[in-house]
């Protein structure tokens, strides 16, 4: 969970730890919900707030461009990528199973 995006910015992982943020599906069902959410959101600050206390964002893209997600893979990469660890997890899981039930 701490390198998915959550805690830290994706530009903020050191070199080295970058290999962890591609296998955790929280990264990428992070990165589909935010651009999802975010693209195109325009924000208002209307005549409840006081004054100084608008929102720091104007657009949606701004967020996401703070969060680094203007480089991550588009929303069907995304799901894609999620597809592929569950079927990678489905896979492994299957191949265990078959390993320990052979044994016996």
């Amino acid at each position: 969970m701490l390198f998915s995006g959550f805690f830290l910015n994706s530009d903020s992982i050191p070199p080295y730890f970058n290999w962890i943020s591609f296998l955790s599906p929280i990264k990428y069902a992070f990165i589909s919900m935010a651009k999802n959410e975010y693209t195109g959101l325009v924000f208002t600050c209307d005549g409840a707030a006081p004054a100084g206390h608008c929102r720091p964002y104007a657009t949606g893209d701004q967020v996401l461009h703070q969060l680094n997600f203007d480089s991550q893979p588009p929303i069907p990469a995304s799901e894609g990528a999620l597809l592929a660890i569950g079927c990678g997890a489905l896979l492994l899981s299957f191949i265990a199973l078959w390993r320990t039930s052979a044994k016996l």
